[in-house]
C-alpha cells in the first residue's frame, strides 16, 4: 500500500466506479468516508467490488449489443440511404437548372 495518495489519483479511481459519486450525491456516503476506505483499504478491496461489477454490466450490455448488429442489414440501410439522396439531389439540381451533374451526396464503397 503506497503510503501517500494523491488527489488526482483518487479522482481517476472515482471515474472509474462512477456509482460512487451517486452515493455521495444521494446522501449515502461522503467523499471523505469513500477516500479514508480508499487510502485504508486500496481500490481493489472487496468493498468497492459492487461498483465494478456495475461497470463490466454496462460492458457486457454494450458487447452484446454489437454482437446482434447485422452489419450486412446496416449496409443495405446505408445504400438505401444513399439512392435516396442521390435522387433527392438529382431533383434539386433539375429545379435549379443544374441538370447532368451526377452527383453522389454519400461516398460509399462496399467492403
Amino acid at each position: 500500500m503506497k503510503a501517500r495518495h494523491s488527489v488526482e489519483e483518487f479522482r481517476d479511481f472515482v471515474k472509474r466506479h462512477p456509482k460512487l459519486r451517486e452515493e455521495v450525491l444521494n446522501g449515502k456516503k461522503s467523499w471523505q468516508e469513500i477516500y479514508e476506505d480508499w487510502v485504508i483499504l486500496g481500490e481493489d478491496n472487496s468493498r468497492f467490488e459492487p461498483y465494478k461489477a456495475q461497470q463490466r454490466e454496462w460492458i457486457q450490455q454494450m458487447v452484446g449489443m454489437w454482437k446482434n448488429v447485422n452489419f450486412e442489414e446496416v449496409q443495405n440501410h446505408l445504400s438505401q440511404l444513399d439512392k435516396t439522396l442521390s435522387q433527392l439531389q438529382q431533383l434539386f439540381d433539375h429545379f435549379q437548372g443544374n441538370q447532368g451533374t451526377n452527383k453522389r451526396p454519400i461516398s460509399y464503397r462496399k467492403d
